[in-house]
């Protein structure tokens, strides 16, 4: 799920690159401060030199990049869990080793697989929004996660 975080925040960091360059130029200072602040602020500023049409905030698969920020920022920043609990149990069974955390609600393969659905899908929006705008830059003839395989591949439409 922090993968598919991370995937979101490359690809912004790739359309800054190309639409944005003179901001990207100066990123860490740049999206520091409002109302740019962030990766909420790189995407604020993106809408504006692209724009987006139909960015649903209040919907997945957007709600759902929120969550994994959510995620991410928990992860980063290691806030210690304490716990207490008292368990009872017969004698010849082991207890359970750990309790439930936080990470165990906010990581299930059921969010994951959506996770991954959600960032691929608004990624694939963003990119074909984009594309309208890019005038023949190699980079938007394709699938944007296919990376450099579909590049090499001598047909930019090719899906692998």
């Amino acid at each position: 799920m922090l993968f598919a975080y991370l995937t979101y925040e490359a690809y912004i960091n790739f359309l800054g690159d190309r639409f944005a360059s003179d901001v990207w130029k100066k990123e860490r200072t740049f999206f520091n401060k409002k109302p740019y602040h962030g990766l909420e602020g790189k995407l604020k500023l993106l809408s504006e030199r692209i724009p987006f049409v139909g960015i649903r905030k209040d919907q997945r698969p957007y709600q759902t990049i929120k969550d994994l920020k959510r995620l991410r920022d928990f992860l980063s920043h290691g806030k210690t869990e304490k716990y207490e609990k008292t368990i009872i149990h017969l004698a010849d069974e082991e207890p359970p080793l750990w309790p439930d955390s936080i990470l165990d609600k906010l990581v299930t393969p059921e969010l994951t697989d959506k996770a991954v659905r959600d960032v691929k899908e608004f990624i694939v929006f963003l990119h074909a929004q984009a594309a309208k705008r890019a005038k023949k830059d190699i980079w938007f003839g394709g699938e944007p996660l296919g990376g450099i395989r579909w590049q090499t591949s001598g047909d930019s439409k090719v899906k692998v």
